[in-house]
């Protein structure tokens, strides 16, 4: 598999997670939740994959373009 395909996965996943992060910060906007710790602890989960997501899909694309050729990861 290419870099370039490779960040496009990760970019596609970044996004599933994404629009499943929105729907729990609606939960938690409009206090839809019973248990409000355990829905603020998911969103904080989500947030981090959603942001762990994105960096290493641009640092995949980045590898893709040639940017880091000489960098050490």
């Amino acid at each position: 598999m290419n870099y370039h395909d490779w960040s496009n996965e990760y970019f596609r996943d970044a996004e599933k997670i994404k629009k499943t992060l929105e729907k729990y910060e609606k939960m938690l906007r409009e206090g839809k939740s019973k248990n409000k710790e355990k829905l603020n602890t998911t969103v904080f989960a989500y947030r981090n994959i959603y942001y762990e997501l994105l960096n290493t899909g641009r640092m995949l694309r980045d590898r893709a373009n040639g940017v880091m050729d000489n960098a050490t990861i």
